[in-house]
Order: C-alpha cells, then sequence, then structure tokens
C-alpha cells in the first residue's frame, strides 16, 4: 500500500477483502473456497468461508451412497454442526451393506455402526441364526445360553419351549 499509515487502512483492507470475498460468496465452488482460505487466511471472511465450505462438503456427501466419502468428511470435520447428520446417513449405508442373514454382515454392523439405528434389529437377526443352529442341538444349557444371551430376541417364546420341554 503506498499509504500504509492512513487513517483509511482499515477502511480499504475491508473494501478489498469483500471484493475478493463476494463472488465466491455468490458463485464459488468448494475448490474456490478452498483456495480462499488459504490465500487469504487473515480475511475478515474466513469464518464465512469456512462455514459456506463445510456446507457444501455436506451437500455432497448427503446424497452419497459412498461411505469412504462420508468417513472423509466425517475425519475432516468431526465437531461439525453437520455431524448428527452425517453419522446418520452413514449407519443408513452401514445397515444397507450388511444387512443380511449372514452372521459375519451382522456382527460387521455392529461393530462399524456409530449411531446404531438398527442395533435391535440386528441384534434380533443375529439371535435368529443362532436359534435355527442352537434348536437343533436339543442341548439344556445351551438353549440356556442363548436366552441369556437374548433375552430382546423374537426367538425367546420358542426357546423358552423348548427349554422347558428339555426339562
Amino acid at each position: 500500500m503506498k499509504y500504509p499509515n492512513s487513517r483509511f487502512q482499515s477502511e480499504l483492507k475491508l473494501r478489498i477483502d469483500t471484493l475478493r470475498w463476494e463472488p465466491i460468496a455468490e458463485f464459488g465452488k468448494i475448490s474456490d473456497l478452498n483456495n480462499f482460505i488459504d490465500k487469504y487466511p487473515n480475511s475478515s471472511f474466513v469464518s464465512q468461508a469456512k462455514d459456506t465450505l463445510i456446507k457444501l462438503e455436506w451437500l455432497s456427501v448427503a446424497m452419497t451412497s459412498d461411505l469412504t466419502l462420508i468417513n472423509n468428511f466425517l475425519s475432516k470435520y468431526p465437531l461439525s454442526k453437520f455431524e448428527t447428520q452425517v453419522r446418520s446417513r452413514q449407519d443408513e449405508l452401514l445397515w444397507v451393506k450388511h444387512n443380511s442373514l449372514s452372521l459375519e454382515n451382522l456382527n460387521l454392523y455392529n461393530q462399524n455402526c456409530v449411531l446404531c439405528g438398527h442395533k435391535d434389529e440386528a441384534e434380533d437377526k443375529i439371535s435368529q441364526i443362532e436359534w435355527n443352529v442352537i434348536k437343533k442341538l436339543k442341548d439344556e444349557k445351551v438353549v440356556t445360553d442363548f436366552i441369556n444371551q437374548y433375552p430382546k430376541s423374537s426367538k425367546l417364546p420358542e426357546a423358552k419351549l423348548v427349554l422347558a420341554d428339555l426339562r
């Protein structure tokens, strides 16, 4: 600046800042926002740029079915205001991926979910799969262990009947 000690210095700085920010605020893409933040880290609009960046990235993640993108968002912005929504999307995708009649997949869901919106459903499916094996064994101890391990199982009434017959 030609006159660094001018009384208009702060006003001029704000005007220059505003001229740099306005086109990005109006038409900015993720790359534009990242460039702005990197190029002008002391701008009075950096905070607004970061908020807009997180919002745009959230919008790109909100509709994805790619768990890697979701996990990257959560790594990059672990405490963002969109964390709950992103984790909910993550949970739904994990459930879709692991919702099957496979013990391995259902256990993977239970191990990897954070919000675990389908945990009870996964546990019940696991108990059904295990019950189909256990009921053929006709072993009182194994049936008792099943009842203790899965007190909410939809197979509990049947297990109690089998246990009564075994006694």
